[in-house]
């Protein structure tokens, strides 16, 4: 985001492997703010408004990123599935439920890839409802719009419901079926601890 006009300070610092270093001065600067401005506007209000924008932003990348290990991680545990002869049957359908289960948060975190590629219209997911906001407001100092305030209140309500779901699949769910497939003599798979002989 742009900052909010105001008067600030510049410095320039080297980083190497001896830590870092300032070079000269540091040196006062004045952000003025843009002419077509309204009068009246408050620039911190709108940084402010950006900044949690950006925080949120921030929070559903790293939530996507924890997603997508999550899925890759079930990936190579199916693929140990079908080398492991002692295997049970409910392990596979407890496989197929946890896959439903991270398909079910992808969508809602990223939309319905599926639908999008169709060009059909569906439900806006926590990912666009925040990218909407930040591409639409960042480049500008103008009071963010009801519509910004409300998609960034919708996304911030269904990203709360959305962690709790995902914490629960990384914290019990996934490690139960690693800790099954362990039991079961399975191969092992990236994230997965082996347990110790006796």
């Amino acid at each position: 985001p742009l900052a909010p006009p105001g008067r600030y300070t510049v410095e320039l610092v080297l980083i190497s492997e001896a830590g870092a270093e300032g070079l000269g001065t540091p040196q006062p600067f004045d952000v003025k703010p843009v002419p077509t401005a309204p009068p009246g506007t408050d620039f911190v209000a709108v940084a402010a408004f950006q900044q949690d924008a950006g925080e949120l932003m921030r929070q559903v990348s790293s939530a996507g990123e924890a997603l997508g290990r999550a899925r890759d991680r079930l990936r190579h545990m199916r693929v140990a599935l079908l080398e492991t002869p002692r295997a049970g049957r409910i392990l596979f359908a407890q496989m197929d439920d946890l896959n439903a289960a991270l398909v079910g948060l992808q969508t809602r975190l990223n939309g319905d890839q599926i639908r999008g590629s169709l060009n059909e219209n569906s439900v806006p997911s926590i990912r666009g409802r925040v990218g909407r906001v930040v591409s639409g407001h960042w480049n500008t100092r103008q009071t963010p719009t009801a519509t910004h305030r409300r998609n960034l209140e919708i996304a911030r309500t269904d990203f709360d419901g959305f962690r709790t779901d995902l914490t629960a699949v990384l914290e019990t769910t996934l490690p139960q079926l690693e800790e099954a497939l362990e039991a079961a003599g399975a191969p092992w798979t990236p994230g997965r601890l082996i347990s110790g002989g006796s």
